[in-house]
């Protein structure tokens, strides 16, 4: 989970950790590292907007370099039809948008890793 703000950190990480061992990351460069460290990391979920690189640039690098990770954007800043190119283009495998309601991104993961 990568979000600049502590509590969407907080947030996300007590949702997802119903089901998954949740790591977190502050930032994109945070993520890297963890990603380089330890193995079996099944999915990346990031925000969009954050300093430099953004979610989107980070999503990408995850997909080049550790492709069978499932990879999740977090946006406030898209709409719909913005998110829809993204997702077709492969940068990430779901795209969920602000606000998300209680247990929604939790079953989106799990429908995106192929879970029931």
């Amino acid at each position: 989970m990568v979000d600049d703000h502590d509590a969407v950190r907080r947030a996300l990480a007590r949702e997802l950790g119903q089901e998954f061992e949740v790591l977190v990351a502050d930032g994109p460069a945070a993520a890297r590292r963890t990603l380089e460290i330890k193995a079996g990391i099944i999915a990346v979920v990031s925000d969009l907007m954050m300093p430099e690189p953004s979610g989107l640039e980070l999503l990408a690098d995850v997909r080049d370099r550790w492709a069978g990770c499932v990879r999740v954007l977090v946006s406030g800043a898209l709409t719909p039809e913005q998110a829809e190119p993204i997702r077709r283009a492969g940068v990430a495998h779901l795209v969920v948008l602000k606000p998300w309601r209680y247990g929604e991104l939790l079953a989106a993961l799990k429908k995106a890793l192929g879970e029931p």
